[in-house]
This record gives structure tokens, C-alpha cells and sequence, in this order.
């Protein structure tokens, strides 16, 4: 697949892109991946551009962690930007409610700053 898609100009400007976002060389499997979720998944690369970079931004430049969340957005029909923006905004909107919450918690808790907070609640 990877050589067919070496042709792809649209996928060659991908990989650079995603180089740039990621800061390294991509590595044969980090390809691979892209070359299925662009080839085999039909993601469009403006997709697959926002999906590396919203990563990235939120410190998770894995690729697993990039191909887990393509593959979610694949499975919820996102094929576009601004669908895959609406669902990263709801996802931190539900992130950040959930880490209120949590300090809500520790504060009624009588928790200091640095105490491990999952530990206690398991005691």
C-alpha cells in the first residue's frame, strides 16, 4: 500500500504535515497507519491533518493513541472538519466537567495538592 501511495502527491504532503506536527520522522509503521486510515478508511487528509494536530495540541502524540482516536471518529461518521471539531470540543467539555468534578471531590475530601487522590479512594 505504502508504495502505491508514494505516488499519491495529496498523501506525501499528508506525511509531511503530520512530520511537522509530530516533530520526527515518521517511522514505517507510523506510515502504515496513515496509509490506512487515509487509503483504507477513505479518512480525507484535512481530516487526518486536524486529528494529528488536535492530538499533539493535547499531549498525545502516540500513534496508537492517534490511530485509536481516527478509528473512533471513522466509527461515528466524521468526514469532515468541523464534525471532527464539534466532537473534540464535546470530548473536552466532558474532560473538563469530569476533572471539576474530581477537584470538587478532593476538596470536600479535605485533599492537599499532591496527594494521590485515586489512592485514598481505594483505601
Amino acid at each position: 500500500m505504502l508504495l502505491r501511495l508514494s505516488k499519491d502527491g495529496e498523501f506525501a504532503q499528508l506525511l509531511f504535515v503530520v512530520q511537522k506536527y509530530m516533530s520526527k520522522i515518521l517511522t514505517d509503521t507510523d506510515q502504515q497507519v496513515f496509509a490506512y486510515l487515509y487509503d483504507g478508511l477513505n479518512m480525507p487528509c484535512d481530516v487526518l491533518e486536524y486529528l494529528v494536530e488536535y492530538c499533539v495540541q493535547t499531549g498525545h502524540n502516540n500513534i496508537r493513541y492517534i490511530e485509536t482516536v481516527g478509528l473512533d471518529w471513522v466509527d461515528s461518521g466524521i468526514r469532515d472538519v468541523e464534525s471532527a471539531k464539534k466532537r473534540t470540543k464535546a470530548f473536552d467539555s466532558r474532560a473538563e466537567e469530569t476533572a471539576r468534578k474530581k477537584q470538587e471531590k478532593r476538596s470536600k475530601l479535605g485533599v492537599r495538592s499532591g496527594t494521590d487522590y485515586d489512592a485514598l479512594i481505594l483505601e
